[in-house]
């Protein structure tokens, strides 16, 4: 009886983690991920005017840098509050090589929630918050039905692929390494 309940279990943590992995996908036009096209329209993304944690506003264009990572998240689910984390040392690792980063909370209750998490995480990037555009998926975003969701464009806001899921550090490290 032993043997079946260590298998169960076994069974059991496989399938959480098939279940994990099918949502981390990542479809590009640089040849990282799969060949499938990325809805929206990659200009309105970069001129997409974004309302900042602390206040004003924030567009993609004005970020002096040769990568974006412009991060859809929750502070209340872990996949959101792991990417946010791992994107934030990211970011103060990367800063000075041209690495830029934006999380766009996806919280309702906007300033209630996100600042209280930005100020417990330490995020050293930008945050801003989706707005009601944004999360109805009327924004040149489109539907974003999975968060995190992770836009990477180049300096000049070419969309280089979209990941959903938590992105792992050694895809976060070879986009470093083809585009810094």
């Amino acid at each position: 009886m032993g043997s079946r309940v260590i298998s169960w279990h076994g069974a059991a943590a496989a399938l959480a983690l098939a279940v994990m992995c099918a949502g981390m996908t990542c479809r590009g036009t640089d040849g990282a991920g799969a060949a499938s096209a990325v809805d929206g329209d990659p200009a309105a993304m970069w001129a997409f005017r974004f309302e900042r944690l602390g206040g004003g506003t924030l567009t993609l264009s004005e970020l002096p840098s040769k990568v974006v990572i412009v991060c859809f998240f929750t502070t209340w689910a872990d996949a959101g509050i792991l990417q946010a984390k791992a994107l934030s040392n990211l970011f103060e690792r990367e800063s000075g090589r041209g690495l830029g980063v934006v999380g766009v909370a996806m919280d309702l209750e906007k300033d209630a929630s996100v600042g209280p998490f930005v100020r417990q995480f330490k995020i050293a990037f930008p945050v801003v918050f989706a707005d009601e555009a944004v999360l109805k998926g009327t924004s040149p975003f489109g539907n974003i039905s999975t968060v995190p969701a992770s836009y990477i464009f180049d300096g000049e806001g070419r969309l280089l692929g979209v990941w959903t899921g938590v992105m792992p550090a050694k895809e976060l490290e070879s986009l470093m390494e083809r585009h810094l």
